[in-house]
């Protein structure tokens, strides 16, 4: 008797152990929890300044010769200005940036030019390509950068894109050229989805 009550009870610690292992459904040893990740669209573009202000302004001075005229072409230029975007959408394919004036006209005789650099800084993913042509900024949308996907630039001036804006003269017969009214023209900058 006594060693049948041994053999029970031995046989009785053993089975124990062997109820508690993975897969055995009389114990729950596993547990599982949904996740799902929302990734909202993100479309963020900014202007940096290097040095100065955000706004042109371009003061013009006539040769200090006289009978001449400017001393140079172009007039007036600065490339203070650095383009910055956050951009991730896993629907859209891509992205472009346009440039237009939405406000005011360039005077008589002059025209608003604009070059785009190659992304530069510490951003990531597959930034936009810039135009490759001088832009000549009017009332219509001109691209500035092409092929925006989900990157960003990194913020601040020495990020993204450098903006080198140009005043040139057209004529050399004064009398074309008008002075300003005193209206600012304002440049729009548009994020637009491809």
């Amino acid at each position: 008797m006594k060693k049948t009550l041994l053999y029970s009870l031995f046989f009785g610690f053993m089975a124990l152990p062997s109820l508690a292992q993975p897969g055995n459904p009389t114990f729950g040893l596993t547990g599982s929890t949904l996740f799902d990740l929302d990734i909202r669209p993100i479309s963020v573009m900014d202007i940096e300044v290097s040095a100065g202000s955000k706004n042109l302004v371009f003061n013009l001075s006539a040769s200090s010769e006289a009978g001449e005229i400017f001393t140079s072409n172009p007039v007036a230029s600065t490339n203070n200005l650095w383009l910055n975007y956050s951009c991730a959408n896993p629907v859209v394919g891509s992205r472009h940036i346009d440039i237009s004036i939405t406000s005011g006209t360039i005077p008589a005789g002059f025209e608003l030019r604009l070059d785009v650099g190659s992304a530069t800084g510490s951003g990531g993913g597959t930034r936009g390509s810039p135009n490759p042509s001088t832009i000549v900024i009017t009332g219509v949308d001109k691209n500035v950068v092409t092929g925006i996907q989900s990157a960003f630039t990194g913020n601040g001036a020495m990020n993204g894109h450098q903006l080198t804006f140009s005043l040139h003269y057209l004529t050399a017969d004064f009398a074309q050229i008008t002075h300003s009214t005193g209206s600012p023209i304002i440049l729009t900058y548009t994020l637009v989805d491809d």
